[in-house]
């Protein structure tokens, strides 16, 4: 990967205008980079991920069986899904290993095996999910509702997986943690069986399940995208009636000019919102620190709640973005 420069993990450009341009307040969604749970040595860019058969339990319908679940293929896709849209790795470099055995070790690998594994499918780390455990459970209720009685079903899926990350070269674990989760169905009716036929059927239950485990264990391995909301003082004069145009088209510099001639004006409200719009539009070029010195400034004008909640959503991006620069290699 190329050279890169502090910042540049933190949001991605395109953004929508949320609210009419009559109001004094717009809103944008924007994309903004999560940090990973994990930081992946630098030197480490291909990886294999060794996954055994989940055990699927079932504790809640007799002699019931998944048909259909593939329960291993469901939760590779949900780890996928996060890596694809990750800036950490070359989606390629990531690669399903088949076991050599129908067993994996539920609690370590040897390093003679690890590097089995690695050496002959060149990896330079190999995740293994050692334990991986879907059990189901069912929960009844009879509910009073207005006089009427309504039987309510609870049904929960619990994911159990305990994988490490083996670095051959080192010959170490460099991550290794337990994950635990439920995702729960409802269903309701008058009449019990309606109540029961409205469960979830128990292979989408397991596969849904499966590929979510995958997608947040993803999510602890991979920085991630999500959808955050950023608002600024779109009315009130001329200039920052242009200067939403500009926020439309991401001519964010333009929209910095025209606020700065905002600010410099001897009215203390259109200062104070121009401060704190430079911040915001700063914080989409990713300058932060900058971001931070200007709503600083909006702040010393005039001391209102909604500056001060967003200087601390900045100061919490300033350390994510440090996070992200430990995460990303050079």
């Amino acid at each position: 990967m190329g050279m890169k420069r502090k910042g540049q993990w933190g949001l991605l450009g395109s953004l929508m205008l949320m609210l009419a341009a009559c109001s004094p307040v717009s809103k944008i969604d924007t994309e903004v980079l999560e940090p990973a749970g994990l930081a992946f040595p630098d030197d480490v860019y291909s990886v294999g991920y060794l996954i055994g058969e989940p055990h699927i339990k079932i504790n809640t319908r007799t002699n019931a069986r998944p048909d259909d679940v593939d329960a291993r293929q469901q939760f590779w896709t949900g780890l996928m899904d996060v890596a694809n849209t990750s800036p950490r790795f070359n989606p390629r470099s990531l690669s399903l290993v088949q076991p050599s055995s129908d067993t994996i070790p539920s609690d370590t690998l040897s390093w003679q095996l690890v590097e089995r594994y690695t050496d002959s499918l060149n990896l330079d780390a190999l995740a293994v999910m050692h334990r991986f455990l879907l059990t189901d459970s069912l929960k009844r209720e009879l509910v009073l509702n207005y006089g009427a009685s309504n039987y309510y079903f609870i049904y929960k899926v619990n994911a159990l997986i305990k994988w490490r990350i083996y670095d051959p070269l080192q010959q170490e674990v460099f991550h290794g943690e337990k994950y635990e989760e439920q995702f729960v169905w409802e269903s309701a009716a008058p009449e019990e069986r309606e109540a029961i036929r409205g469960l979830v059927d128990l292979d989408q239950a397991f596969r849904l399940s499966s590929y979510w485990t995958g997608y947040d264990i993803g999510q602890t391995m991979f920085p991630y995208w999500v959808t955050e909301s950023r608002s600024f003082f779109s009315g009130g004069s001329r200039n920052f009636r242009e200067a939403s145009d500009y926020v439309e088209q991401n001519r964010w510099q333009d929209a910095i000019d025209l606020w700065k001639k905002s600010f410099e004006r001897p009215n203390e409200e259109l200062a104070y919102r121009a401060a704190y719009n430079i911040a915001f539009a700063l914080e989409m070029l990713g300058e932060i620190d900058q971001a931070i010195e200007w709503l600083n400034r909006a702040r010393e004008i005039q001391y209102r709640k909604k500056a001060q909640e967003y200087l601390e959503i900045l100061q919490q991006r300033k350390e994510k973005l440090d996070k992200l620069d430990e995460q990303m290699p050079i």
